[in-house]
């Protein structure tokens, strides 16, 4: 719901992905969550068509609206989203994320499993960061760095 303010939302149905070129899951491996499999490394307000041709036949699909004060906006799950405040005036919305049901539409969505992949990926490198900052004399600071990125 958004509380004050205004926002621009652009949306993309879930079967293009891959047209959207969203980051490889084992980007992860990596750098940890620094980048995440689950962004796409487009901006549908600036197009590069020479690095992502695709990104032509998804804009075909895109959707495009503003979120006004007192509005509500459903986003379905794995539909790939970018959200843009208007105006210079603070903007301010609640988020909740519903269950999804049947467990089933989970299963076979790919665009949750790369989520889960590029998490189980990026466990190695966010593990071995917090034992390196453990030892680090700015130990706080980088364990709190890298609690910020979870």
């Amino acid at each position: 719901m958004q509380l004050h303010g205004a926002k621009k939302v652009v949306m993309f149905p879930p079967s293009q992905t891959y047209n959207l070129y969203p980051f490889p899951v084992y980007i992860h491996l990596r750098n940890g969550f620094k980048l995440r499999s689950w962004f796409s490394q487009v901006y549908p307000e600036k197009p590069d068509f020479h690095s992502f041709p695709k990104l032509r036949q998804a804009l075909e699909y895109k959707c495009e609206l503003i979120l006004n004060q007192g509005e509500v906006l459903y986003i379905p799950a794995g539909w790939w989203h970018e959200v843009t405040a208007l105006g210079d005036e603070m903007v301010c919305s609640v988020n909740r994320f519903w269950k999804v049901s049947p467990v089933s539409r989970i299963m076979l969505s790919w665009s949750i499993w790369r989520t889960y992949l590029g998490i189980l990926c990026a466990l190695p490198y966010t593990l071995l960061s917090l034992a390196i900052a453990l030892f680090s004399k700015q130990r706080k600071q980088k364990i709190k760095k890298i609690l910020q990125m979870l």
